[in-house]
């Protein structure tokens, strides 16, 4: 059991964080997308993790199960205390 103040499951078409706060430490780029590790999809924010299309974008399903897949596996190290890249 890990507690957690909120998860979010999205489901849409589009990116759009205008309801995270500027001022949490998650840095967004000019296309208003978080600023993530491309191996961990760790954000600047380093318990917070993007997944699916909302971390790089709208790709294809495939693409964005991928990316989900990878940032659980990261959120799992993470939670565990192990090195996000030491990866399985």
């Amino acid at each position: 059991f890990i507690e957690a103040d909120d998860v979010l499951v999205a489901i849409g078409q589009e990116n759009s964080f205008p309801w995270i706060e500027r001022d949490l430490g998650i840095e967004f780029d000019k296309w208003e997308l978080p600023v993530l590790d491309a191996v961990t999809f760790q954000s600047t924010l380093p318990n917070v993790f993007f997944g699916g299309d909302a971390a790089f974008g709208p790709k294809n399903v495939i693409t964005a199960v991928v990316q989900g897949h990878q940032a659980a596996i990261s959120i799992d190290l993470f939670c565990n205390g192990q090195s996000l890249t030491d990866r399985p």
